[in-house]
C-alpha cells in the first residue's frame, strides 16, 4: 500500500495522519490543485460549451479510461487485481483525480458558480 505521507505536499513536517479526515483531506487538495491549475490555463470557457451533458460524458470517458487500466482474474469467488506497473498505475491515478474533479465541475456549472474569478496568485489555492 502506498503511503501518501511520503509524497503528500499538503502536511507539515512530523504531521500524523490519524484519523479520516487526515487521511481524506490530501486527495481533495491534490484534485483541487489540479482544477485551479487548469482553470488558470484553459479558463472556463470550454466548460461552459460542453455544458453538464458534454461534462458528464468527460465522466464516463474517465470511468472507462480508468477500468481499461486494472486487470484482474477471480480467485476463490473474489475478484483479484493484477499489479499495475508505474505507468498504468500514473494513468489510473490521474483518471481518478480527474473524476473528482468532473463531478465538482458539474455541481459548480448546475449551481451557476463555474465562471467566477479565479485568484491571482497560485499559492492561494491552499487557502
Amino acid at each position: 500500500m502506498r503511503d501518501i505521507r511520503q509524497e503528500n505536499i499538503y502536511m507539515r513536517e512530523g504531521e500524523e495522519m490519524k484519523t479520516f479526515e487526515d487521511r481524506m483531506r490530501p486527495y481533495y487538495a491534490e484534485a483541487f490543485a489540479i482544477l485551479c491549475e487548469r482553470q488558470r490555463r484553459y479558463g472556463p470557457k470550454n466548460i461552459l460549451e460542453a455544458g453538464t451533458w458534454g461534462v458528464i460524458e468527460q465522466l464516463a470517458n474517465k470511468v472507462e479510461r480508468a477500468r481499461a487500466q486494472i486487470r484482474g482474474e477471480i480467485v476463490d469467488g473474489k475478484v483479484v487485481i493484477d499489479h499495475l506497473g508505474d505507468h498504468r498505475e500514473a494513468v489510473l491515478r490521474d483518471s481518478l483525480l480527474d473524476l473528482v474533479n468532473y463531478a465538482a465541475i458539474v455541481l459548480a456549472l448546475r449551481d451557476g458558480v463555474w465562471t467566477a474569478e479565479m485568484k491571482t496568485e497560485a499559492a492561494d489555492d491552499e487557502a
